[in-house]
């Protein structure tokens, strides 16, 4: 049975944030997974993105004229119009998102197979089948949770504020900034409790979700600050990546800001110049290149996280002196 327990063994950080490095085939394994999940993403990235970005600049155009009503107190823009510009991107959006999850959850679950037992596929790690598929449902599953929290926190807070703001506005205020404080805390503490719950079902050869929770239990506060490195850590290097590659692909550094959606200038001007340059062979060989290189940063982060999960659930393992399993 899985159950909680206090930690006998001390929290090892390093061991914790390079799990991804702590398999049996070392570091020639993790840059050898590192090196076919950029390969496979990139080439995701490369089929798809041209398959939606043409229609790209009209949502940056409608989200941009929503946003200058919404500042200036105007009547926003028509909605059709952004429903229908968004509705033409979200067949390749879809292909995208797909594409890029069936990729990552592919790469976790060869981590997680050569970490726990360690096998590794012929020729290269990456494969899909019934345990990477299991790896998505676990990971949707822990997603699907915190939306159903956050969802069902936001009703009650306006229920509570719709209470009490008959009875003092003042202590509505009060329990509405406590309500979106506890709703930030539990975006954190659901998914670190429950973010082994891919490595576990991998180690155990069967489906845990809610289980991994009992294994992060009375180890929170340590796993949070490994998380804390490799994740926000991680995502920040990634996102410097991701401006500097997209800013020399599109000949504007000031591009990613410029069509936010936020600036004085219409952004489709933009984005439609920079897809102009693109078209050219010089343009196309840096859109090219920039998508290789956000392949290749985006995997390494996720294997750092993903590491992570490893060294939780062997924490949780190796501190029992007497395993016990289903």
């Amino acid at each position: 049975m899985i159950e909680p327990r206090k930690p006998n063994a001390a929290f090892d950080f390093n061991a914790a944030a390079g799990g991804a490095f702590q398999t049996l085939g070392g570091k020639d394994f993790v840059m050898r997974l590192w090196f076919w999940m950029s390969a496979v993403l990139a080439v995701v990235f490369i089929v798809t993105v041209p398959v939606f970005i043409g229609g790209y600049g009209a949502v940056l155009e409608q989200s941009w004229l929503s946003n200058r009503a919404l500042l200036s107190g105007n009547e926003p823009p028509d909605p059709e119009a952004m429903f229908s510009a968004f509705g033409k991107i979200i067949p390749g959006m879809l292909l995208f998102t797909l594409g890029m999850w069936v990729v990552v959850a592919a790469g976790e679950t060869a981590l997680y197979r050569r970490y726990f037992h360690n096998l590794e596929a012929p020729k290269q790690p990456l494969r899909f089948g019934r345990k990477e598929f299991r790896t998505m449902v676990c990971q949707l599953s822990v997603w699907l949770l915190v939306f159903l929290v956050y969802t069902l926190g936001i009703f009650s807070v306006a229920i509570v504020a719709g209470i009490f703001s008959a009875i003092s506005p003042v202590l509505a205020g009060i329990l509405v900034l406590i309500a979106v404080i506890a709703l930030f805390a539990m975006f954190i503490f659901i998914p670190i409790r429950l973010a082994p719950a891919a490595a576990l079902s991998m180690q155990r050869d069967k489906t845990h979700v809610l289980a991994a929770g009992k294994v992060t239990k009375h180890r929170f506060w340590n796993l949070f600050v490994a998380y804390l490195v490799t994740y926000v850590g991680g995502y920040i290097g990634y996102y410097i990546i991701y401006m500097i590659s997209v800013g020399i692909a599109t000949g504007d550094m000031g591009f990613l800001m410029a069509v936010s959606g936020l600036g004085e200038d219409n952004p489709r001007a933009l984005f439609d110049a920079a897809a102009e340059r693109m078209k050219g062979p010089i343009g196309m060989t840096l859109g090219i290149l920039a998508m290789i290189v956000n392949a290749a940063a985006l995997s390494a982060w996720v294997l750092l996280v993903a590491g992570v999960n490893c060294y939780a659930v062997r924490w949780w393992t190796e501190d029992n002196p007497v395993p016990s399993f289903d």
